[in-house]
C-alpha cells in the first residue's frame, strides 16, 4: 500500500495508520497507552500531533519526492503553517514525562520534525517544548529505540511494553 506509518507485526502482516497501530499497541499494553480517565486528552494528543506529522510528510513530499516543475511554494507553506499552528497548539498542552499515548506520540513528532526539518528546533519550536522533548528522552532513553529513522523495525524495549 506504501502508506506510512505502518506495524509489521511479527507474523509478516501489517497495520497501517496511526489510529489503527495506536490501539493494537494499546490492546498489547493492557490499556496502560490510553489510561482510561485520561481518554480524550490522550486521543486529542495523538491526533494533533498525527496531523503535525501529515503536515510535515505532505511538505516533505513537496520538496524531496514530486517533480521540480510540479512543485507548488503555496501548497508547502499550507503545510509548513499546519506545522507550526499544531506546534503552539502542543506547547499548550500539559504533557508530563509519563509513558502514555499522547507523550509517545508528542515525541515521536518533535523528533521527526527534528530529523526532516532541523531548524525548526532553534526557529520553530517553543522553549517549553524543547525542554518537555529533551526531559522525555533523558528520562526514557529507550525513546530513542523509536523515534523516527529511515527505517525502524519494532524495537525490543516496545516490545516488552505491550506484552
Amino acid at each position: 500500500m506504501n502508506k506510512i506509518p505502518v506495524l509489521v507485526l511479527e507474523d509478516g502482516s501489517s497495520l497501517y495508520d496511526s489510529p489503527v497501530i495506536c490501539d493494537y499497541l494499546n490492546d498489547r499494553a493492557k490499556g496502560d497507552l490510553i489510561p482510561f480517565d485520561q481518554k480524550f486528552w490522550v486521543l486529542k494528543v495523538q491526533a494533533l500531533c498525527d496531523g503535525i506529522l501529515d503536515a510535515a510528510v505532505n511538505a516533505r513530499y513537496e520538496t524531496h519526492f514530486r517533480p521540480a516543475s510540479l512543485r507548488s511554494k503555496d501548497w508547502y507553506n499550507r503545510q509548513m503553517q499546519c506545522i507550526y499552528a499544531g506546534l503552539e497548539s502542543l506547547a499548550e498542552e500539559p504533557l508530563v514525562h509519563l509513558v502514555n499515548l499522547a507523550t509517545l506520540a508528542a515525541a515521536v513528532t518533535l523528533s521527526y520534525l527534528e530529523l526532516r526539518y532541523p531548524f525548526m528546533v532553534t526557529e520553530v519550536f517553543s522553549q517549553k517544548i524543547k525542554d518537555w522533548h529533551d526531559g522525555f528522552l533523558s528520562q526514557h532513553p529507550w525513546i530513542s529505540d523509536i523515534t523516527p529513522k529511515d527505517s525502524l523495525p519494532l524495537p525490543p524495549t516496545l516490545v516488552s511494553l505491550i506484552q
